[in-house]
């Protein structure tokens, strides 16, 4: 028997067995075919679907979405109109027409869009949000803002510089950051040829999960000093593209120490 209140209360009566026709948990997107079923991932499962179902779907900055297939199918079909640059009236009804009476399955994905506040690093991811955003209400799409407009040619002008540019404007605007350059000269953020094992035995799963474990830090450390996630300043700093750059820049100095050793 399950209490009252039990986080599991909500399971659906179908899946008590180990063995089901067919479970379906998240919407229609998650299927489990007849045969044996694992509880376990049932069990997790179920609390995925309750996960995509709590979500804020008003948050500006959600730095983890959970979708559905048809919320990523209408994500897709929005950044396809945007690609096509149909920021009028025409494009938010092809977008309704497209989600049809899936309301909540738009609204999630225009939560995806949002996530990790890409919208605000290129012309594109924008105006898909500002699509979605339009069909969610059912209005017209709103014209970028005069300090976005100055934003993304600010950013435009950072991704036509080279690999190495970026990284001396980085370190220029986060002086912070040139520490990390001498440890990655060290080899101290892993070996790319090493992040995954080869099937032969020759590289072994322990080498693999610390060299992951090396790209994982420098990411969780350089997203306290750039992207979206951190408290920059300005512009390209605070931007993904920003932090891509410097992860970049760092793995390949990193990569370059132990092909010479």
């Amino acid at each position: 028997m399950t209490r009252e209140g039990d986080e599991d209360s909500e399971r659906p009566t179908n899946v008590r067995t180990r063995r089901v026709p067919a479970v379906q948990l998240l919407d229609e997107q998650i299927i489990i075919e007849a045969g044996p079923l694992n509880w376990r991932v049932a069990k997790f499962l179920w609390r995925a679907r309750r996960l995509v179902r709590r979500q804020k779907l008003d948050s500006d900055n959600q730095a983890v979405v959970v979708q559905t297939g048809r919320s990523q199918e209408i994500l897709e079909r929005a950044r396809e109109l945007a690609g096509e640059g149909r920021d009028n009236r025409a494009g938010v009804d092809a977008l309704n027409r497209f989600a049809g009476e899936d309301r909540r399955s738009l609204q999630l994905a225009a939560l995806a869009a949002r996530q990790g506040g890409v919208h605000r690093d290129d012309r594109v991811s924008s105006l898909t949000l500002r699509l979605l955003d339009a069909a969610v209400a059912d209005a017209d799409v709103t014209p970028l803002s005069r300090e976005d407009e100055l934003r993304l040619r600010e950013l435009e002008v950072f991704e036509a510089l080279s690999q190495e540019q970026k990284w001396t404007r980085l370190t220029h605007l986060s002086p912070g950051l040139a520490e990390f350059e001498g440890e990655a000269r060290l080899g101290k953020f892993g070996d790319s040829s090493r992040l995954t094992t080869d099937g032969r035995g020759t590289l072994s799963r322990k080498t693999s999960e610390a060299n992951l474990r090396q790209r994982g830090m420098l990411h969780v450390r350089l997203s306290n000093m750039l992207g979206p996630q951190a408290s920059a300043d300005d512009a390209v700093t605070a931007s993904s593209s920003a932090l891509s750059a410097a992860e970049r820049y760092l793995a390949a100095l990193s990569d370059a120490y132990w092909a010479r050793h």
